[in-house]
């Protein structure tokens, strides 16, 4: 008997313990689902942060942006409520959106799929116990560059359709090749010397900005791709090839360049 009551107050100890830790934590504190209450009745969304690009970091903190009401695919969302439970199931125009992260307050953090459609679309957070639904605008940006390699951003939609987003200050790069990231919220550039890669933030209020630059060493760049379904971007040069993941988009790590055989650099060399 001493045994069992002995057990019991290590479980009532450790239990306070838990509601004592989660009471001192922030509301944007990223914490495991364990410490999260069940569905017990129907989620309510009251709000939705916009996150922009950034990486979710665990551990660490959701910090949301000032927003400007309108998602672009492959942008962050905090979306903040009640009933959420611990294993809700979030849907963006009907396509699910990967859970990223959960927050102190029960909020949920996800990404703006890459197949969502543009407009006004409908956000679901579902439970066992029933269904939230709230209005969601989403905005998708194409590019196109001219013979110079002047390259300028289409937004769609606005109210007139399709709208040219001009360059901020005349700053962005001169543009050979084009690719985005699995995700949708990176784009990454090749300039017209094939030696300098440029990384854009998608999601940036105003229109996509250069997160930062890399200059190639080696040969220069025949062709740039990433894959539709993973996070890898590949960039094929006449003696070597550069995978990366971009598992972080915005910032992809650097890696080693793998030799190419003879007889294929070979060939590069005669149609670069």
């Amino acid at each position: 008997m001493n045994r069992v009551l002995h057990c019991v107050s290590h479980l009532l100890t450790g239990a306070a313990f838990l509601v004592g830790a989660c009471a001192h934590t922030a509301p944007n504190e990223i914490v495991s689902t364990r410490y999260l209450d069940e569905a017990a009745f129907v989620p309510r969304v009251t709000m939705i942060e916009e996150l922009g690009g950034a990486d979710v970091m665990v551990p660490g903190k959701v910090i949301a942006g000032p927003g400007d009401q309108v998602a672009v695919v492959g942008e962050g969302l905090w979306i903040k409520g009640s009933g959420f439970g611990r294993q809700p199931t979030v849907l963006i125009a009907g396509l699910p959106a990967s859970i990223q992260a959960r927050t102190a307050d029960a909020g949920i953090v996800v990404r703006v799929p890459t197949g969502a459609p543009v407009g006004k679309q409908t956000l679901q957070v579902r439970t066992r116990v029933g269904v939230a639904e709230v209005s969601l605008n989403i905005r998708r940006y194409g590019a196109a560059w001219n013979n110079a390699g002047a390259l300028q951003w289409i937004a769609s939609p606005n109210a007139g359709g399709f709208q040219v987003v001009a360059a901020p200050k005349g700053d962005t790069p001169a543009v050979a090749q084009l690719a985005f990231s699995s995700d949708g919220r990176a784009a990454y550039t090749i300039d017209p010397t094939s030696r300098r890669l440029s990384v854009f933030d998608v999601t940036t209020q105003g229109g996509p900005l250069v997160a930062f630059t890399v200059e190639l060493e080696g040969t220069a760049v025949v062709a740039l791709h990433t894959a539709a379904a993973a996070p890898v971007l590949v960039l094929l040069r006449t003696q070597d090839i550069l995978v990366l993941r971009t598992t972080s988009a915005i910032r992809p790590p650097r890696r080693r360049p793998l030799s190419l055989p003879l007889q294929i650099q070979q060939g590069l060399s005669q149609i670069s």
